[in-house]
Order: structure tokens, then sequence, then C-alpha cells
């Protein structure tokens, strides 16, 4: 007796991995979808709409460009663990008008090109397990009034936070900051008028002007809130000729901020 056995291949159920709030009636196909990611339909699975939200599961790598949501007014958040290797921007952020944006960034290495700037919303940000760097003018103008943002990179190169709003800035993971050639200017937190605490415990190289004439200008603290407080690695105490690196004197003496110093293991050691 001959046994006939039926085998049927199918595609198993993928369960989404990208949510997005507030889209819908702009975005109300896969094949829309796919021209603002610039990715193949096939690429994207179970595609659904819920209200005004929208569900995927995006198949491969992700890259996020070119202002892909940045239209859309009614954009609410933005939640994706897919496999994203790459934000940028020209003009503004593809998340512009989102208050929030989580992100897997274990795969990408650096933020490039204003990557999430003017983004005047924003009150939840989350990039998870990104360990990379920031180049520039990476949250340019950004931020709801009175928000909180933590970041862990490891460098942070310059103008990353020109202008923003952010009330809280924590960068746990941060090691070293502006550009090496000291005739260049930083300008990282210049003009950030709302902020309280900037907490980066683990900073041990801050590269800045040597023209300290030029400091009110062009620090990374030009423009700061007047009395906010700064947290950085001992090592800064005296790392400059045996003294503070000149923007951190600046923040002191002109922006009367309060700088506090915490050794390597994170543990309060000093207020200046």
């Amino acid at each position: 007796m001959n046994l006939i056995k039926k085998v049927i291949f199918s595609t198993p159920n993928l369960k989404p991995n990208t949510f997005i709030g507030g889209v819908a009636s702009v975005i109300n196909s896969k094949t829309e979808l796919s021209n603002r990611l610039n990715i193949s339909e096939n690429n994207i699975k179970g595609f659904k709409v819920i209200n005004n939200d929208i569900q995927f599961n995006i198949v491969g790598n992700l890259d996020f460009s070119l202002s892909a949501f940045a239209n859309i007014t009614t954009a609410t958040y933005l939640r994706s663990n897919a496999n994203i290797i790459n934000v940028r921007s020209v003009g503004n952020s593809s998340f512009l008008y989102f208050n929030e944006v989580v992100l897997n960034s274990s795969l990408i290495t650096e933020f490039r090109s204003s990557a999430f700037v003017n983004l005047i919303n924003l009150n939840n940000f989350n990039l998870i397990d990104f360990k990379g760097n920031l180049q520039g003018y990476t949250f340019e103008n950004s931020g709801a009034i009175g928000s909180d943002i933590t970041v862990e990179c490891k460098h942070m190169s310059f103008n990353n936070f020109v202008n923003a709003k952010f009330k809280k800035i924590r960068l746990p993971q941060l090691e070293s900051m502006g550009r090496s050639n000291r005739t260049f200017y930083s300008q990282n937190f210049s003009g950030c008028q709302y902020v309280e605490l900037i907490s980066m415990r683990k900073l041990k190289l801050m590269y800045g002007n040597e023209n300290t004439a030029a400091q009110g200008t062009y620090s990374n603290f030009a423009a700061v809130k007047l009395g906010c407080t700064i947290e950085v690695n001992i090592a800064l105490a005296t790392s400059w000729n045996g003294g503070m690196p000149p923007d951190l004197t600046f923040a002191k003496t002109n922006r009367q901020a309060i700088v506090k110093f915490y050794d390597d293991a994170g543990n309060y050691v000093s207020t200046l």
C-alpha cells in the first residue's frame, strides 16, 4: 500500500515588530509604506491598520532616511524592534511630529546628519542597545519643553543638543566629547535654556576651543540655563593643565553651573 504524504509549506505568522501611531490616514497600505521606507513590499509582513495606527513586521534590515514621515502632522509614536541599520535625515527628521520614539539600535554604530532634529513634541525617547557615537546636530532643537532624554553613546562630536528643550539630559556611557582638533568648536549643549541637569558621570575627555575668549559664543555650554547641574568624572577636575577644561570653567564661572564630580564607579566625590 502506498502512503501519500501531503506536505504544506507556509510562512509562519510573524508577530509585528514595528508600531506607528496616528499615521493610518496617510499610510493605509503596504504599498504606501514600502514607498516611504524605500523597501520591497516582500519585506513587510502582517501589515494591519487599527484605528489610526499601523503595525507590521519588517523582515531584514531597515534604513530610516530622507524624512519618511516628516509631513504627517498627526503622527504620535513609533516603536520598533526591527533591525534598524541607519537613521539619517535631509532637512527634518523622519520623526518630526512624534512624541515617542523607541528604536532597536543594536546594529547602529553612529547617528549622522541631524537624525532626530526638530522633534518638537518629543517626550519619550529610547535607543535600545545603542552603544555607538553621535556625530553632529543629532537632537538640535528637539524635545518638548521639560522632557527628559537618556542616550547611551560612547562619544559625542559637535552640536548634538544645540537649542534642545530637554529638562534633563543623561548620557550615562559617554566617555569623550567634542572634536579633537582644538581649533574647532563643539557647542554640544549651546542654547539649552531649559536644561536643569546634564549628567555625564563617565566623561573623562572634553575637547573644546583653547581660545577661552571665545567661550561665551562657542562653548559646549554657551547660553545653557543659569544654575544648571553638570555631572562629570573626577578626571576632568585636573585634565586641562591641572584644572578643568575651558568649557567647564566657562559653565561654572559664566553660567553659574553646579559642577559635580563622580568616580569611575559612579559614586559622588565632590562639588565645585
